[in-house]
């Protein structure tokens, strides 16, 4: 009896302790579920499969036994998370496909009319894109406002057409993109908190006995 209890004491004594740093994990776990609580905010191809590796590393940061397990989770979903892109301000080019809305091949010259008519079409179609990105969007709005500036108003010898093209604008998409900019300045505020709350090291300890 005595032999085991000795034995005990000692194994005890030589239990090693771990101690793992979990800061940078819970840092990405918390900006990652900011980005999901938005999600109408995002592209959705930049954000799709984010909630399953926001899933994986909520499992690794209560189970993890090594620094290595936290580290991997901390990397994928960091990678995740810098994927995501907000949708794009569409505001101005919605407002320009407003505005060019109603006009009719009639009333302009073929050559300008057909160059209007393209930027128009293009702009169309860029609004209604969910994966454009902010580049294409101010493109699609400079072509247009510059196709539109070229515009000449049809001689009176023209003859009108009964089936001439006519400029109509799309459905107004929600306002995503108007949240999406919100969303963004405050998920910086909170990244500066974070970022500062993190320099403070937050350990989990944990003893390990051999079975």
């Amino acid at each position: 009896v005595t032999t085991a209890i000795t034995n005990l004491a000692t194994a005890i004594a030589n239990l090693e302790e771990i101690t793992l740093d979990t800061s940078a994990l819970e840092h990405e776990i918390e900006l990652a579920e900011q980005i999901l609580a938005n999600i109408d905010d995002y592209v959705p191809s930049t954000v799709e499969g984010l909630q399953e590796k926001l899933n994986e590393a909520n499992a690794v940061l209560s189970s993890a036994e090594t620094q290595s397990a936290i580290d991997t989770a901390t990397a994928m979903l960091r990678e995740a998370r810098l994927n995501a892109r907000t949708l794009a301000d569409k505001e101005a080019l919605y407002a320009a496909l407003e505005t060019y809305s109603g006009y009719s091949q009639n009333d302009y010259t073929p050559a300008t009319w057909t160059a209007f008519y393209t930027a128009y079409t293009e702009a169309t179609n860029v609004y209604n894109n969910v994966e454009a990105t902010q580049d294409d969007v101010d493109a699609a709005l400079n072509a247009l406002e510059s196709a539109a500036a070229e515009l000449v108003e049809a001689p009176a010898t023209q003859e009108p057409s009964a089936d001439a093209q006519v400029t109509q604008k799309p459905a107004a998409q929600s306002a995503g993109s108007s949240t999406a900019a919100t969303a963004a300045a405050g998920g910086l505020a909170a990244l500066l908190v974070l970022g500062a709350g993190a320099a403070l090291v937050l350990k989990r300890r944990r003893d390990r006995a051999e079975a």
